[in-house]
């Protein structure tokens, strides 16, 4: 049996998604047992949405132009170093700072980048009404 090329990009999508969304929980660890003040914890889950937002931005227009696989391939990687600081700066605030901005462009590039490109490696076909109006998903366009 011949694996399809889509799975491939699906099971670095999905290690990124679950790098990315392992650590969330132990925020509440950071402030009962790290002993980080709640502001320090915020300011944590600051850090993932400070490198998910630019990320799920930008990496798609970067992705037409210089193709997914050029964007796609470093998000597995980032993500592994991500959860690399995570893993062992549990006392150090700005070692978690740094993993979770990773970890949230990691997971910003594989949800724009890798979700595409799985499509297209997948022959799904793009719905032409759709196309022309997206509203039309929510029932705004006849």
């Amino acid at each position: 049996m011949r694996i399809k090329p889509w799975t491939r990009v699906a099971a670095g999508l999905f290690a990124v998604a679950w790098g990315g969304n392992e650590f969330t929980p132990l925020l509440v660890m950071y402030r009962h047992v790290e002993g980080f003040d709640q502001v320090a914890v915020d300011m944590l889950l600051a850090a993932y949405v400070l490198g998910i937002v630019p990320a799920l931005l930008i990496g798609g227009p970067l992705s037409d132009r210089h193709g997914r696989r050029a964007l796609m391939i470093p998000a597995p990687i980032i993500a592994m170093l991500g959860s690399g600081l995570l893993a062992l700066g549990s006392g150090s605030l700005t070692i978690l700072f740094i993993g979770r901005v990773l970890s949230g462009v990691a997971l910003g590039l594989g949800m724009a980048v890798g979700t595409s490109w799985v499509k297209e490696l997948s022959g799904a076909r793009t719905n032409l009404t759709l196309k022309r109006c997206p509203a039309r998903a929510v029932r705004l366009c006849h």
